[in-house]
């Protein structure tokens, strides 16, 4: 888990300078189970549709870390931070 953290922080902070390497997107949707085992199966589908061997990779291609994170989104949500009241600190 920590390897799949990494590599989303780095995915992030990377983004700008990637040149269009680091794709990221995120979306809510609201499913049933049926349709979440659906949704996976398409995507390994999806997956194996960009599958190559190994020594048949075109020669531009790189080495991509792909993640795939369905859970559900019943926790509650993060509050903002409160605004400073100008240069007053408080301690």
């Amino acid at each position: 888990m920590t390897h799949d953290l990494n590599l989303e922080v780095s995915a992030y902070a990377g983004y700008d300078a990637s040149a269009g390497w680091n794709q990221i997107y995120r979306s809510g949707l609201r499913m049933t189970k049926e349709q979440v085992a659906t949704f996976v199966e398409e995507y390994q589908t999806l997956l194996r549709k960009y599958l190559t061997e190994p020594g048949d990779h075109p020669p531009d291609s790189r080495s991509m870390a792909v993640r795939l994170v369905v859970v559900p989104d019943e926790g509650p949500r993060p509050t903002l931070p409160a605004e400073s009241d100008g240069d007053q600190r408080r301690i």
